[in-house]
């Protein structure tokens, strides 16, 4: 019975590390909105414009903790003013994700491949 034990205290331990990894805390939800990049174009996705994003986020009451530029993952058709799939990821407090979706952000978890971008 003891060798059980452990290796339920060993599986309990794993899971909870791995739930750990997710990111973003229980008390923030990752939220992301689309830069404007279009493809043909100079991008759009800058780190004033973030910058600005976290501003308009504070100045509407919500809380958030820090972001960053992303690709979001999505497949566009390759063509000259279609979207350059460039967003801005913000991580927002649970009790201010209405007012992010207000400005125009959505839930990160509808874009599963995201990828990291550098800021222009």
């Amino acid at each position: 019975m003891g060798h059980r034990k452990t290796v339920i205290l060993v599986w309990l331990t794993v899971a909870t590390a791995l739930a750990a990894c997710g990111g973003a805390s229980e008390s923030e939800r990752i939220m992301i909105k689309p830069s404007g990049s279009l493809q043909c174009q100079p991008s759009v996705t800058t780190q004033d414009r973030l910058d600005a994003e976290l501003v308009a986020l504070a100045a509407a009451g919500a809380r958030t903790n820090g972001g960053r530029c992303v690709l979001d993952g999505l497949a566009y058709v390759a063509l000259c003013g279609a979207s350059a799939g460039e967003a801005f990821e913000v991580a927002v407090a649970v009790d201010s994700v209405p007012v992010a979706v207000q400005l125009g952000f959505a839930f990160a978890d509808d874009y599963p491949d995201r990828k990291p971008l550098p800021c222009k």
